[in-house]
């Protein structure tokens, strides 16, 4: 077993914070045929992954050629 951390080894170790869950993220949507593009804030990924599956179906059924791409 090993030996109990010091109060000054305990102070120095480095504490790491990691992202909400619930971090922002952005999705990106461009018309490839005339470049234009529209960013939209989301509340996570998994709002961009709904957003950027409903952009694969208009895309499917339109004559656009439309892209998705989700960034945090």
């Amino acid at each position: 077993m090993s030996d109990a951390l010091t109060l000054e080894e305990l102070e120095a170790e480095t504490v790491l914070e990691l992202p909400d869950r619930e971090t922002l993220a952005l999705v990106v949507i461009r018309n490839v045929a005339n470049n234009t593009r529209i960013k939209i804030n989301v509340e996570n990924v998994n709002v961009g992954v709904q957003v950027c599956a409903l952009v694969e179906v208009i895309d499917s059924l339109t004559l656009d050629s439309l892209t998705c791409a989700i960034r945090q």
